[in-house]
């Protein structure tokens, strides 16, 4: 079966991701590469309704170990760019984890952008003090952002 690559408005198509969070240093890093029009892999979705789509739980190996990708942080990224997101439809390359016991009914539009910096930033008193500049700007530019 060939890929079929296609582009979906996420502001008028609903999908359905398996994060409820997800980190605002890598969406911020995605943004930036959509900024500059960088190209990324497709995500892989399946269809659940005439206007909605839910991100498939893709299986990969990776240094030994399984882990499960789907796109999360890739579909929340461009729907706050307000730019399509491509993707595909499974194929049977594609390791498609049906048996996966996590959620997928959490719209990309709900998912929390959890503040990340106190974790990996030098700023962590500024960040406590609540007067972090960046993190407003953040808040402000996405109300689901915590």
């Amino acid at each position: 079966m060939e890929e079929r690559v296609f582009y979906i408005d996420l502001d008028v198509v609903e999908l359905f991701g398996f994060a409820k969070e997800v980190s605002d240093l890598c969406v911020e890093s995605m943004m930036r590469g959509i900024g500059y029009g960088d190209d990324f892999d497709a995500v892989v979705v399946e269809p659940v309704g005439p206007l909605s789509y839910k991100i498939s739980h893709i299986q990969l190996q990776y240094r030994g170990e399984k882990w499960l990708d789907g796109g999360n942080i890739r579909a929340v990224s461009h729907y706050i760019a307000g730019k399509k997101l491509k993707v595909r439809l499974p194929t049977p390359k594609d390791s498609v984890r049906k048996d996966a016991q996590i959620q997928s009914n959490i719209s990309i539009r709900d998912m929390i952008v959890k503040n990340d910096k106190p974790y990996r930033g030098k700023n962590w008193d500024l960040m406590l003090s609540g007067a972090d500049p960046e993190y407003d700007i953040r808040k402000r530019f996405y109300e689901n952002y915590r």
